[in-house]
């Protein structure tokens, strides 16, 4: 069962010591130059990859782009070359890892981490802290102002399948 939900930045997250009472969600870009942290240690981890883009960062309507953007909506969406943008399969991830974890009848802490820690792993913390009603705990010290949006709501159409 899941017991509380961290975030934190990637520098935060790398000063840990791995725990096997814990769970991790690392959220990084798809850049061969993004660092991947070490995560032995920990009782699981889910690894995914997409950058910080909202429609509300280029001005469009919240909830314009597709859920599920094909490769080519991918690069256009966020012009970048082999980047993508949160999209519902990885909040379905999110949800799938999670929910099995909190299936079990062990005490796991949930750490997410991004690059900031104030955006993506925001969300995804807000949202399970919420979804399972666990403490939320903010090892960034930034806040969730900044919380990405577009994966909110994809994690809100996740959870109601």
């Amino acid at each position: 069962m899941l017991k509380q939900v961290s975030f934190m930045s990637l520098q935060r997250m790398q000063a840990l010591e791995a725990s096997k009472h814990a769970i991790v969600v690392s959220v990084t870009d798809s850049s061969p130059h993004s660092v991947r942290p070490q995560l032995d240690g920990y009782r699981d981890v889910l690894r995914l990859e997409f950058i910080d883009i909202t429609e509300e960062h280029v001005g469009a309507e919240p909830g314009a782009w597709p859920l599920e953007p094909t490769p080519l909506q991918h690069e256009q969406l966020t012009e970048l070359w082999g980047e993508r943008m949160p999209a519902l399969s990885d909040a379905v991830a999110i949800r799938t890892f999670l929910d099995a974890h909190h299936a079990g009848i062990e005490s796991i802490e949930v750490l997410v981490h991004c690059f900031a820690g104030a955006s993506r792993s925001a969300a995804i913390a807000m949202w399970a802290a919420a979804y399972y009603g666990v403490p939320l705990v903010d090892l960034s010290g930034r806040g969730t102002g900044e919380a990405n949006e577009r994966l909110l709501r994809l994690l809100k159409l996740a959870d109601a399948g």
